[in-house]
């Protein structure tokens, strides 16, 4: 049977744009699908976003601005909570920029992009549908699966009812977080990865006080232990509260805190490509069961 595509690749962040040019490269017919922008996570909530942000909350600092204003957090409240706004339009107006220069690099790599919802038929079809309700099928050879991962905290207040209860707080995942325009008085940082610590970082470079709380004995527990141990030094000396070998409950909340970051990992996006009929039936006693050409990465 003829394929449509030689490579199918569902996500257009940035696992899915560099397995496309790759394969292009190679000579190989490639579609890309993308369920909402190009550029993923990576360039508009993930990496990208946060260097932006941390450009201006540095660029504010050596401003000395600060230093002349220390009212409220440290810095004048008022004017960060204006200025908030504009540094949100600088990262609109870089998103934009890099999903531009992709669209372009993709069109001069002749690389097909689809948008809308991909969803498995069968170990070589896959189902796009659109948001204006259409659908089309389309086979390929090959399929990787590069969808990416979302915060494991959904951001409804489903994992800590407790907080709740509290008056005035407000709790956000660190997609959330990205398009509040009211900066903390004292934020709490639930998580000591890298999202929570990047964050941690910003908040606490515009003058909120900041104090992240991670479970494990270290920030960056997962990472090589000299970066962990350095990044907490970091932190420290920026004025961050690191506890450490913490099991967080509501109670531990600082009087002052106004805002959560719940930043305690993300999931992998794959539950509505319908990926257990990839697994097939299961095959008779003695043969051989078909090996589909799938690569589940989540990167």
């Amino acid at each position: 049977m003829s394929m449509d595509y030689d490579v199918l690749i569902i996500g257009g962040g940035a696992a899915g744009k560099d397995a496309a040019f790759l394969a292009a490269r190679a000579g190989l017919k490639t579609l890309l699908i993308e369920k909402e922008k190009l550029g993923g996570t990576s360039y508009h909530k993930g990496c990208y976003v946060i260097r932006a942000l941390q450009m201006c909350a540095r660029s504010f600092r050596s401003s000395g601005f600060a230093e002349k204003n220390p009212a409220n957090m440290g810095i004048g409240y008022g004017y960060i909570t204006q200025g908030w706004s504009d540094w949100g339009k600088v990262r609109l107006d870089m998103t934009g920029r890099l999903v531009k220069e992709l669209e372009e690099e993709l069109a001069k790599s002749e690389i097909p992009v689809k948008m809308g919802s991909a969803k498995f038929l069968d170990n070589h079809t896959v189902q796009i549908s659109s948001s204006g309700g259409t659908s089309e099928e389309v086979t390929a050879d090959n399929i990787i699966i590069a969808t990416g991962s979302e915060p494991s905290y959904p951001g409804d207040g489903s994992t800590f009812p407790s907080l709740k209860e509290r008056k005035g707080l407000r709790v956000f995942n660190s997609t959330q977080i990205l398009e509040n325009s009211v900066p903390p008085t004292h934020l709490v940082v639930l998580g000591g990865g890298h999202v929570g610590c990047e964050l941690a970082s910003i908040y606490r470079t515009l003058g909120s006080r900041v104090t992240l709380v991670e479970e494990k004995p270290t920030v960056l527990w997962n990472w090589d232990p000299l970066v962990g141990q350095k990044v907490s030094e970091s932190l420290t000396e920026a004025g961050v509260t690191i506890k450490t070998g913490y099991t967080f409950e509501a109670e531990m909340l600082p009087a002052d805190c106004d805002m959560v970051l719940v930043a305690t990992g993300r999931l992998g996006n794959t539950k509505d490509l319908n990926l257990p009929i990839l697994a097939g039936p299961t095959p008779a006693i003695g043969a051989k069961a078909e090996s589909p050409n799938v690569d589940y990465s989540l990167r």
